[in-house]
């Protein structure tokens, strides 16, 4: 693949996405009234077909992690309120580990690969660095809620960072979210999608446990170099 058409395929992930995330908040508050007005339905339709709804449930929010869709808050929500806690909980970090995984595959393979082989000269600190802390720093941006998956999914496919690596973090750092909504939906009695508390509260902890982490790992490089430093002052 030559530079020319590594711009072209990045152009075309770029404006899919862009466009795909657009339309879907643009149209977010029609599809909110239509999940509103049938919810009876739904609701009865689980009871009815549960297997069958667990499946398409599995593809919608598996479509929504590669797509970039903003429902994601909301389909572990209806999860949880539908499907249960447990069995919620469940299908939702399944279908959003697949979603990962199946972008980031795809982006690395499409662009990310020739990115880093590209510019692997310029980028020489920068992977000496991701491979220190990488995995760390991807684990507490996904417990960031604030920030957007798929742009996380994107950007990490441009980094040197393992498949597995990847998914572990993703699992772990998502987690915390997915628990707390599906937890929501199925202990709310009211129909109720405003979760602005939730994403709030679990930012400022992914940013502070963020913060901490690297002060005290800071703390501790700091230690070792000055043990080192009156080691050969002693001998």
């Amino acid at each position: 693949m030559n530079k020319r058409n590594f711009c072209i395929r990045l152009a075309l992930l770029l404006g899919l996405v862009v466009s795909v995330g657009f339309f879907s908040l643009v149209h977010r508050v029609y599809l909110l009234s239509v999940l509103a007005e049938f919810e009876t339905y739904i609701g009865r339709a689980v009871a009815e077909r549960f297997y069958v709804c667990a499946f398409w449930y599995v593809v919608v929010y598996t479509l929504d992690s590669i797509f970039a869709l903003p429902l994601a808050s909301i389909l572990a929500f209806f999860a949880g309120r539908y499907f249960g806690f447990l069995t919620g909980f469940i299908l939702t970090m399944m279908s959003m580990l697949l979603g990962a995984m199946l972008a980031f595959l795809a982006i690395r393979y499409f662009v990310g690969s020739y990115f880093q082989t590209l510019y692997k000269d310029k980028f020489i600190r920068f992977n000496k660095l991701w491979n220190m802390y990488g995995s760390a720093f991807l684990f507490f941006v996904r417990m960031v809620p604030m920030i957007p998956f798929s742009f996380v999914n994107i950007a990490a496919a441009f980094t040197p960072i393992h498949f597995w690596n990847f998914v572990l973090t993703t699992f772990f750092g998502m987690a915390p979210l997915l628990f707390s909504l599906t937890l929501l939906g199925a202990s709310s009695t009211t129909f109720s999608l405003d979760f602005s508390s939730i994403m709030i509260l679990l930012s400022l902890f992914g940013i502070l446990s963020f913060l901490l982490f690297f002060l005290l790992k800071n703390i501790g490089l700091c230690y070792s170099k000055n043990n080192v430093c009156s080691d050969k002052i002693q001998g």
